[in-house]
């Protein structure tokens, strides 16, 4: 009630622990570990929050809570902050949603990997066509995957190509999502450019 923190001596944690351990099911301390997750995320507290879904066992929480702030993380260009939170993820959990994979692929577009990111994007396209997004959802992830596959064009050579999927980029991607668009007409114009004296 009076909004302070508080922080336990290590031994007390750890003695809090080993009680919790003796007194609840592993089920009880996961329920546990979920709540504090909600509540971290509620408080915008998104590190805590991953954690703590990830302690219960809860990856969809978890990665639930990442993409509901990678995209404005990415506008920050925190770009550490979201490499910690795939850092919490087990290389299965990253392939197994695209959202993952897509924050990955950006993470490797501005760290200048660019030769591993169509492997993420291929994989992200897969878990796409199983369909358990909503279709706007999977609409805007497609836009992503579109941006990023523009610049792989690009790199190649094949203007057409590049122009094609940064337009496909621009129609999928929604106005909020201003590092995606940004990138597409990057490419495109870049496209257009490579056939301007053609």
């Amino acid at each position: 009630d009076s909004k302070r923190w508080y922080r336990y001596h290590q031994l007390f944690q750890q003695l809090l622990e080993h009680r919790l351990r003796e007194t609840h099911t592993i089920e009880e301390i996961a329920q546990l570990y979920r709540r504090a997750g909600m509540w971290c995320a509620g408080q915008n507290l998104v590190d805590e929050a991953v954690a703590y879904a990830l302690a219960a066992g809860d990856v969809d929480q978890a990665v639930r809570i990442v993409e509901s702030n990678r995209h404005s993380a990415i506008y920050e260009e925190s770009w550490q902050r979201l490499e910690s939170w795939l850092d919490l993820m087990q290389r299965r959990d990253i392939n197994a949603y695209p959202e993952l994979l897509l924050l990955e692929a950006w993470i490797l577009h501005k760290r200048e990997r660019l030769d591993e990111i169509p492997a993420r994007l291929d994989l992200a396209e897969v878990l796409l066509d199983e369909g358990n997004r909503t279709p706007e959802s999977a609409a805007h992830m497609r836009g992503e995957i579109a941006a990023l596959r523009s610049q792989q064009y690009f790199l190649r050579g094949d203007a057409a190509q590049t122009r094609t999927t940064a337009r496909q980029a621009l129609a999928l991607a929604p106005p909020t999502r201003s590092y995606v668009r940004g990138a597409a007409w990057f490419f495109l114009a870049l496209g257009c450019s490579m056939t301007a004296g053609l």
